[in-house]
């Protein structure tokens, strides 16, 4: 969790700056043909980001998706110090 808030995943864009790819290779993998960078991944890419909708639905929660990784945690920051229960 601590490498996706400080942007430490090695997405395509993060790799492009270190120089690892170069700019024709930057779409995201998962076909949407959006530039990959760790936002997009996580929270904007219909592909991946149905991964969080199945886990807020599976565990219940109702929620509207933010554009960065910040402001998605502190939004959800309510439920790491206890105040849902999850024992079901």
């Amino acid at each position: 969790m601590w490498r996706l808030f400080q942007n430490r995943i090695a997405t395509k864009d993060n790799l492009h700056k270190r120089g690892v790819l170069g700019q024709d290779n930057l779409h995201c993998v998962g076909g949407c043909g959006r530039e990959e960078s760790v936002s997009h991944f996580f929270f904007e890419c219909p592909l991946f980001s149905g991964v969080w909708y199945a886990i807020c639905h599976w565990i219940g929660i109702s929620t509207a998706f933010q554009k960065e990784s910040l402001s998605q945690m502190e939004q959800f920051e309510g439920l790491i110090d206890g105040r849902r229960n999850f024992d079901r």
